[in-house]
């Protein structure tokens, strides 16, 4: 297969899977993960996806993905619900990540009474929630922003997330498969 015939695969995988690793590209080329990671390298030179620490994601943003503000108001009473459940089992002096999906974004509101804690984020929503929250520290990931979520994905913060001792991660799921599990 040439090199092209192979990027045009990939391409095709990522689209399909929204991620995908170095290992299974490697298994399925039957290539090393030499080949493998310059390929991924040119696909991203290109910006054609977007690499991460063991893998690549999609760049092209799903089209019929309502944007973050209409996604927001479906179900807003559920949302909100959820959040301040959300944030009543955050103890002070915790840190926390919170993701950038339109549920997550709710807890942020009901954050603002506690005493000390960190909130760790890719959402611009929850940043701007919370910046001017004197008890509370906010950092915000950096990486490629998905304007459709209003928040940032991609490798540049894998290195700084590991530097943390998580008290509570709060995510939400975009999808729900057999193979996958939960998914966004």
């Amino acid at each position: 297969m040439f090199k092209d015939e192979r990027h045009d695969e990939i391409l095709k995988l990522v689209n399909e899977k929204q991620s995908i690793s170095v290992r299974v590209l490697c298994d399925h080329f039957k290539l090393s993960v030499v080949t493998i990671r310059s390929d991924l390298k040119e696909l991203e030179e290109k910006g054609k996806i977007l690499r991460t620490h063991g893998g690549a994601l999609m760049v092209n943003e799903n089209k019929d993905m309502q944007p973050f503000s209409s996604r927001r108001k479906q179900h807003a009473q559920r949302k909100v619900a959820i959040g301040k459940a959300a944030a009543e089992i955050v103890q002070d002096a915790e840190v926390i990540f919170i993701d950038g999906g339109t549920t997550a974004a709710e807890i942020g509101q009901f954050l603002t009474d506690k005493q000390k804690i960190t909130v760790i984020t890719p959402s611009v929503e929850v940043a701007y929630q919370l910046v001017t929250a004197t008890n509370i520290n906010v950092y915000m990931l950096n990486g490629f922003i998905l304007k459709s979520s209003l928040s940032t994905i991609g490798s540049p913060y894998e290195g700084f997330m590991s530097e943390w001792n998580i008290a509570k991660a709060f995510f939400g799921a975009a999808g729900l498969t057999c193979e996958d599990g939960l998914t966004d």
